[in-house]
């Protein structure tokens, strides 16, 4: 199966603490499951880093919805492929 495999950055929109990242990740990886989504978040000095890889019609989505996510601005594709392997596990 062909996956598709996304690396976007993005500017948060307000400082995220401790536990507020936390929320973000127990809420992502669960989303991301339902949707056979994996990937990493890297979060520094308030920049996010993220590679989602995934069927392509659930990664549409999925940026449908990052792109109009007010916890994040700036938000800018670095790279869209088609691959044929997951570089994270699900």
């Amino acid at each position: 199966m062909k996956l598709r495999r996304v690396v976007y950055t993005s500017k948060a929109t307000s400082q995220f603490n401790k536990r507020d990242l936390l929320d973000l990740l127990h809420d992502s990886r669960a989303y991301n499951s339902l949707d056979h989504i994996s990937g990493v978040l890297i979060q520094k000095d308030g920049y996010f880093l993220q590679i989602i890889e995934g069927e392509s019609d659930k990664i549409i989505e999925l940026l449908g919805r990052l792109v109009i996510d007010k916890r994040h601005s700036h938000f800018n594709i670095i790279s869209d492929d088609i691959v044929d392997n997951h570089l994270f596990s699900k």
